[in-house]
């Protein structure tokens, strides 16, 4: 499923309201996949640890997100949690790649039902595709 060669994640919450960047990333209010090596050399810069301290930056499950960064890479960091707090999770993030990486790989309805939610509101052109999926279902 991963190159062996492609760059570690680390899943880093932003609770601020606006963007956010430092060290060459761009942090979104929610949860953000940053290249790991990136991350470890912003986490040395003074602003960075204030908002780390602060709890304005939270890592979270640094080990367990590996790969390009994109769709089913990145689904480690739901396994494990119960539905509500991983329902929890989706409704905090709001980039796509993540969110449709979760979707492909969770096996929870209630999850599952989260996170297309979490996408037609995010992505209204997600919205169409998946309501012409289900006009188009078993002939």
């Amino acid at each position: 499923m991963t190159e062996k060669n492609a760059p570690a994640k680390v899943l880093v919450e932003y609770k601020g309201l606006n963007i956010y960047r430092a060290a060459g990333l761009r942090f979104v209010p929610g949860n953000n996949a940053v290249d790991a090596e990136a991350w470890a050399r912003a986490k040395e810069l003074p602003l960075v640890r204030h908002r780390i301290d602060t709890d304005v930056l939270v890592e979270k499950q640094a080990d367990a997100v590996e790969g390009d960064g994109q769709g089913a890479d990145l689904v480690a960091s739901l396994e494990g949690l119960n539905a509500t707090k991983a329902i929890a999770e989706v409704e905090k993030t709001i980039d796509p790649a993540l969110l449709e990486g979760w979707l492909a790989e969770e096996t929870r309805a209630t999850v599952k039902a989260a996170i297309e939610k979490r996408l037609a509101a995010i992505d209204p052109e997600n919205k169409d595709k998946n309501d012409d999926k289900d006009k188009g279902g078993a002939k």
